[in-house]
């Protein structure tokens, strides 16, 4: 079964990659020129592959969805998205995620906004991470790259797995909020704290 799925999964990867290779070469647009601009806060995207996040974000170094979300690949992952000029209000933007760390084996995350530093973190527990960045106001267009340090392959210490991907951050949901929001981090956010299992 799992060499079934892993076929699969490599078929499904060639062929998003030929989707991708014949819209770069058949248009002059990129992919962000299709991006619809987030223009009401709160905003919610879910990355799960029921949810909608290529109509928002153009994502690079993740994988394809998979029922609860996405996986960052190797050591770069970044998304770019837009807000629309009228959305003139602070907000800050809100992760939910899963991260393959553990104990004995710290993960670092540094998270660049628009080429510069704005957070580095590091994790020592895997599941359910909630994190709110304070981005700067000074565009419309949004370029988040996250740089993981230690990926994994669950293949090499899970022995059950047969997932040769260099994996690092499980990205589940993000959220655009008002800086006056309440904390969607917290346990008295009701409805909107837990990312989606």
């Amino acid at each position: 079964m799992g060499f079934v799925m892993r076929l699969v999964f490599m078929i499904l990867n060639w062929f998003v990659f030929f989707l991708w290779s014949f819209f770069m070469f058949t248009t002059s647009k990129n992919f962000e020129d299709y991006l619809h601009p987030i223009d009401t806060l709160p905003f919610v995207i879910e990355m799960s592959s029921k949810g909608t996040p290529l109509q928002y974000v153009v994502m690079k170094g993740f994988s394809v969805p998979e029922p609860w979300g996405r996986w960052t690949e190797g050591h770069v992952a970044e998304m770019i998205f837009f807000t629309a000029s009228r959305l003139n209000e602070p907000f800050d933007l809100v992760l939910f995620f899963d991260i393959i760390a553990s104990p004995t084996h710290e993960q670092r995350v540094d998270f660049t906004y628009n080429g510069q530093s704005l957070l580095k973190v590091s994790f020592t527990s895997s599941h359910n991470h909630c994190l709110r960045l304070d981005l700067p106001q000074a565009a419309t267009r949004h370029h988040l790259k996250l740089t993981i340090s230690h990926p994994r392959v669950p293949m090499l210490f899970e022995p059950q797995s047969q997932d040769t991907r260099q994996l690092g951050v499980a990205l589940k949901r993000m959220m655009l909020v008002p800086q006056n929001y309440p904390d969607p981090c917290s346990p008295v956010s009701a409805g909107l704290n837990e990312p989606p299992s």
